[in-house]
C-alpha cells in the first residue's frame, strides 16, 4: 500500500520473516548449480513482473532479495528503481551498488531492462562462486573491472555448459547481446 498522510508520503509492505540472500550466502558459501538456479527463477518471475509494468529496479543485489523463512525468494528495495521511459542520472552521478552495476550504466548512465539481466548474472555468480563477481579494493577498480573485463567463473567452480553460457549472456558487457 502507498499513501499519503499530513503530508508524509509512505509505502507499506508485508512482514516477511527470514533473511536476505546476502546474509544467508554468507552462512552457506557457494551453492549447487540446482539450488542457485531454484532460488533465481523466482527472482527473475519478479523482475519480469516490474519489467512489464515498466519499472527497472535498478539495484537488484543479494541483500535486496529476502528469503522466508520457507525460503522463497523475494525481491526487495525498489527505492531507487525507475521507469522504463524515464529521465537518467545525470552526469557523474550514480545510483545504486557499484558491484552489481551494468557496464551501460557505468559508462553512459544508461538504464534499461537488460541493466536488470545483468545484475541478475552477478547475483547468479555469487550464488555459485560463493563470492562476489568483482573482487576489488576499491570503487573505482570495481567500476573498472565491470566496464571492461568479461567476468568468469573462477576455475574452481563447476557448471554444465548450459549454465555457463546462460550465466555469460546475462553478464555480457554489450546489452545487445543480453537477454
Amino acid at each position: 500500500e502507498a499513501g499519503e498522510e499530513g503530508g508524509d508520503l509512505y509505502l507499506v509492505f508485508e512482514y516477511v520473516p527470514g533473511q536476505n540472500l546476502a546474509e544467508f550466502l554468507s552462512h552457506s558459501g557457494a551453492l549447487s548449480a540446482v539450488k542457485a538456479v531454484t532460488i533465481l527463477r523466482p527472482i527473475l518471475d519478479a523482475v519480469s513482473q516490474a519489467h512489464v509494468r515498466g519499472i527497472i529496479h535498478r539495484d537488484l543485489k543479494p541483500s535486496n532479495i529476502l528469503l522466508d523463512e520457507n525460503g522463497t525468494p523475494r525481491v526487495m528495495d525498489f527505492g531507487i528503481s525507475a521507469r522504463v521511459d524515464g529521465p537518467g542520472d545525470r552526469e557523474g552521478e550514480y545510483s545504486g551498488t557499484p558491484a552489481y552495476m551494468a557496464p551501460e550504466y557505468i559508462e553512459r548512465r544508461e538504464n534499461s531492462e537488460r541493466s536488470d539481466v545483468f545484475s541478475a548474472g552477478l547475483v547468479l555468480f555469487e550464488m555459485l562462486a560463493g563470492q562476489r563477481a568483482v573482487q576489488a579494493d576499491n570503487l573505482f577498480r570495481v567500476m573498472h573491472q565491470i566496464a571492461n573485463e568479461d567476468l568468469r567463473l573462477p576455475q574452481n567452480v563447476a557448471v554444465d555448459d548450459r549454465l555457463s553460457g546462460i550465466l555469460y549472456k546475462a553478464l555480457a558487457r554489450d546489452p545487445a547481446v543480453r537477454y
